[in-house]
C-alpha cells in the first residue's frame, strides 16, 4: 500500500538538502505515541532495518515539489504544492498513520510549517514476473563481510544482496520463504554511462552512500510486490530504497 501526503507551501522555504532523517522522526514520533502496537502483528517483530524502532516495514520519498532548487547544503522549496509518499505492506499501519495526520493542520520540518492538504491512498500497480523501477531515493546494499562498506551498481554483489533482503523481509512478513526465490537484478547500463549512478547522503552525522539509477528485475512476482511495498536494499524506515515503476 501507498499514500500521497498532500502538502502546501505559501512561501519558499530553506531546509536542509538531507532532510530524509527530519521525516523520518515524523513517523516514529507517531509510532511512539500510537497506541497500536505494529511490532507485534503476526512475523513482524524482528528489527530487519537495524535501527532503534521495532516495526520497520515501511518507507518514504523526500519531499518533491515543481519548485525545488539547490543551494549549496540547503534545498529551497516553494511556494506552491509537495508531496510526500509513504508505503508499507501493512495496511494498518498507513491507515493509523493517514488518520493521525488528517487530524493535523501542518508538518513541522527544520522549524518550517508544511500545511497539509489531503491525503490520497494509490491503487497498487499491476506487478507480474518484470518491472521498471527508478529510484525517488538511494538503494542501499552493505557489503556482506565488511562494516558501512557500501555496495554500488558496478557491484556483482549488489543484486544477490538485494534478492537476499527480500527474502528476509518476505519470510519475517508472512512466516514462510517465497515460493519462487529468484530475481534477477540488472541495472540500467546507458544510464550509467551518463551518471554517476550513486548518492551520498549524510542521515544523522552518517555518511550513506547507495545506488541511484533505474533498473529491471525479473523473477518472483512476490519479491517484486514487496519490493515496491518496502523499498529496495536496507535503511528502509530511514527513507532509503524509496522505488516508483516506469
Amino acid at each position: 500500500m501507498r499514500i500521497r501526503i498532500c502538502l502546501t507551501l505559501t512561501n519558499s522555504i530553506s531546509i536542509p538538502i538531507n532532510h530524509q532523517h527530519t521525516l523520518s522522526d515524523i513517523i516514529s514520533n507517531f509510532l511512539n505515541t500510537s497506541e497500536s502496537n505494529y511490532a507485534s502483528l503476526p512475523h513482524q517483530h524482528h528489527n530487519i532495518n537495524h535501527s532503534s524502532s521495532p516495526f520497520q516495514l515501511f518507507c518514504f520519498s523526500t519531499l518533491r515539489c515543481r519548485h525545488r532548487r539547490v543551494n549549496g547544503t540547503s534545498l529551497q522549496l516553494g511556494p506552491g504544492k509537495l508531496e510526500w509518499l509513504v508505503c508499507s505492506p501493512v495496511e494498518k499501519f498507513l491507515q493509523d498513520f493517514t488518520q493521525k495526520l488528517a487530524q493535523q493542520e501542518y508538518i513541522t520540518l527544520s522549524g518550517e510549517k508544511i500545511f497539509l492538504r489531503g491525503i490520497k491512498s494509490l491503487p497498487p500497480p499491476t506487478l507480474n514476473s518484470s518491472a521498471e523501477f527508478s529510484c525517488l531515493t538511494p538503494v542501499v546494499c552493505s557489503h556482506p563481510n565488511r562494516h558501512a562498506c557500501y555496495l554500488t551498481p558496478s557491484d556483482e554483489a549488489f543484486g544477490e544482496t538485494a534478492r537476499r533482503n527480500l527474502i528476509h523481509k518476505f519470510t519475517e512478513l508472512h512466516g514462510h520463504a517465497p515460493k519462487d526465490e529468484n530475481l534477477q537484478w540488472q541495472w540500467d547500463q546507458d544510464y550509467l554511462k551518463r551518471e554517476r549512478g550513486t548518492k551520498l547522503i549524510e542521515y544523522k552525522s552518517t555518511f550513506i552512500k547507495g545506488a541511484f539509477a533505474p533498473f529491471r528485475v525479473e523473477g518472483s512476482s512476490e519479491l517484486i510486490k514487496l519490493l515496491y511495498e518496502t523499498g529496495a536494499g536496507e535503511k528502509n524506515a530511514s527513507g532509503f530504497g524509496m522505488v516508483e515503476v516506469q
